[in-house]
């Protein structure tokens, strides 16, 4: 998924509004909709109240857009909407991890297994919290997108650091680190700092 898509623009009215699909917005719009599948199948379908959800799950900053939203699911008026539902079903699909220009990618966290969203997004932030040594509230605020690149970024360096390759055999290599720099790259991940002894 390219990174540079994880905000989306989008018009309503006279107002412009960036959304951005962070984990914490994917985990409650999947529990409030029992899955995005059914979410997205609301905002395809012109729901008010989904796209008023997503909008105000994934806004950037403060918007009245859902007030305005609902006030019109109210009376029963659709204005605005046309130019806006592509850009929140891009929003949905982003939550959901899903790269609508590389639709058969296969790599990434989640991998070709089958799992629940849910179970997804739990694994997503065990490895922002656990492999990739994020705080919580940073996990939460990435994107899944934003997860997975920096997981692939980690598993990358530890091959690179530690030898290995993706079919699981170790090869040699004539440009590996020394055992020397293999545990100056690992004590510097991990934060540490080299301290002087006096003489």
């Amino acid at each position: 998924m390219r990174l540079a898509g994880n905000e989306i623009t989008i018009t309503i009215g006279q107002e412009t509004v960036r959304l951005r699909p962070s984990l914490r917005a994917a985990l409650r719009l999947e529990r409030r909709y029992d899955g995005l599948q059914r979410l997205l199948g609301a905002v395809s379908g012109g729901s008010l109240s989904a796209i008023s959800d997503v909008i105000a799950e994934t806004v950037v900053g403060t918007t009245d857009i859902p007030a305005f939203l609902n006030h019109q699911a109210e009376h029963g008026y659709r204005v605005g909407l046309a130019k806006a539902t592509p850009g929140v079903v891009a929003c949905v699909l982003a939550l959901a991890g899903v790269d609508p220009d590389n639709p058969e990618r296969q790599d990434g966290v989640a991998g070709a297994d089958q799992i629940t969203f849910s179970d997804y997004y739990e694994r997503l932030f065990s490895i922002g919290t656990g492999w990739l040594g994020w705080t919580p509230d940073v996990t939460w605020s990435a994107t899944p997108a934003e997860i997975e690149a920096a997981f692939k970024g980690r598993v990358d360096l530890l091959k690179a650091v530690f030898g290995g390759s993706d079919d699981g055999e170790t090869k040699p290599d004539a440009t590996a680190l020394t055992m020397d720099d293999k545990v100056k790259v690992t004590m510097a991940m991990l934060g540490a700092k080299v301290v002087s002894r006096a003489a």
